[in-house]
């Protein structure tokens, strides 16, 4: 299934559509007051940008383990919200119901300023860990239920492809995937991240248990065996620094 969207500024929306997404009751993603939340606060912006809408979808529809590999989840604020609270809202749904979740980020020491080609928003782990809490908080109405939730469904950890903590060159790793995958069944790759970002996208949603299967062969499963010495919650070795 292809799946694209045109960002912000070739077309502000399309009244013809039918698709009418629900938006969060409460988004309390800004950071400066004023600054228009396109991702989580605007209608119109939903109708021309479908595919975010098919990637939460996606997530969704898990019902035993996602896999996201990306640059980030959460976006640098400002200018942009700091993230998607359906995307977080529908991860922390899906590990409500049981399903595990693994996360693979930019290392954090790749952070830049805005404008700088950093190839991560955030400082620490903690802020993405944080977040789920959070929101399995609201879900589930008590804090100490949602910390247990996220330690016993979750993965999260920074990207390596070595046993090296960095680059050859001494550079901190950074990685540019847009990938999520879903019980070995389907998957999007594209060029969406999702984090809040409006630029004008396209991708696929792969709908192939055997193409799944290569994807986590060859990129997945490999990237997690590295990468899953940085992780600061991993539920299969009952670690939980959140």
């Amino acid at each position: 299934v292809a799946v694209g969207g045109l960002g912000v500024g070739i077309k502000q929306s399309d009244p013809t559509s039918a698709f009418r997404p629900t938006l969060p009751s409460a988004p309390d993603t800004k950071c400066v007051v004023g600054l228009h939340d396109n991702t989580n606060a605007d209608r119109d912006y939903d109708t021309v940008n479908p595919e975010e809408s098919a990637l939460r979808t996606l997530i969704s529809s898990a019902n035993r383990h996602i896999e996201i590999s990306q640059q980030d989840v959460n976006a640098t604020c400002p200018p942009l919200p700091r993230y998607d609270i359906r995307v977080y809202d529908a991860l922390a749904a899906r590990m409500a119901a049981g399903v595990k979740v693994r996360i693979v980020v930019s290392d954090p020491a790749n952070r830049g300023a805005v404008g700088s080609g950093g190839y991560s928003q955030i400082k620490s782990l903690s802020e993405i860990s944080d977040t789920l809490r959070d929101r399995l908080a609201l879900l589930t109405g008590d804090r100490g239920r949602a910390k247990a939730t996220m330690c016993s469904n979750l993965q999260l950890a920074t990207f390596r492809s070595s046993q090296s903590p960095a680059w050859a060159d001494g550079h901190p790793y950074a990685q540019h995937h847009k990938v999520v995958s879903v019980d070995d069944s389907a998957f999007y790759i594209g060029s969406k991240n999702l984090y809040p970002a409006w630029l004008q996208d396209f991708g696929y949603v792969v709908e192939s248990p055997a193409a799944a299967a290569q994807l986590n062969a060859q990129l997945l499963a490999p990237q997690w065996q590295y990468s899953r010495a940085t992780a600061t919650v991993d539920h299969e070795r009952s670690l939980c620094q959140a």
